[in-house]
């Protein structure tokens, strides 16, 4: 089966809350099992956090290139998502890497505002913007 990963960042002028990924567990946590057969699990959306505060740009992008240089090779019961938040004093960024058995490319726009809905309280003045990093091409195979 011929998938890719879709790799995007989205940027914000607030700190995100735990909650807006909670919103995304129905619709990011599908398991797919050796036949393909897929279910959907009732698990928090696992992302790691890392204040970037100290660091120097180059060694942010260095984080961001690393981050992004993942693909999902495996697709058997793992989940086929990965996020890490970088945050700062001013800014908060959101790296994703999706599998494309379970997001495609036009869901970018719904993805980002699953997370301006959970944070409403913030004012509007506040911007955000989403940069799409890559598409990574993989080959996921299923025994049968």
């Amino acid at each position: 089966m011929k998938c890719y990963d879709i790799k995007f960042i989205l940027n914000y002028n607030y700190p995100i809350s735990s909650k807006s990924f909670n919103n995304a567990k129905s619709i990011l946590n599908w398991l797919f099992d050796e036949n393909f057969n897929a279910t959907l699990i009732d698990k928090d959306i696992d992302y790691q956090v890392e204040d970037v505060s100290n660091l120097e740009r180059i060694d942010i992008e260095e984080i961001i290139d690393s981050f992004f240089n993942f693909t999902f090779d495996n697709i058997i019961n793992v989940p086929l998502y990965k996020f890490l938040v970088l945050k700062n004093n001013e800014k908060t960024m959101i790296l994703a890497n999706i599998n494309s058995l379970i997001f495609d490319y036009t869901s970018i726009n719904d993805f980002y505002e699953l997370f301006n809905e959970s944070d409403k309280h913030y004012p509007q003045k506040h911007n955000c913007f989403c940069r799409l990093y890559s598409f990574s091409y993989c080959f996921c195979f299923t025994s049968h």
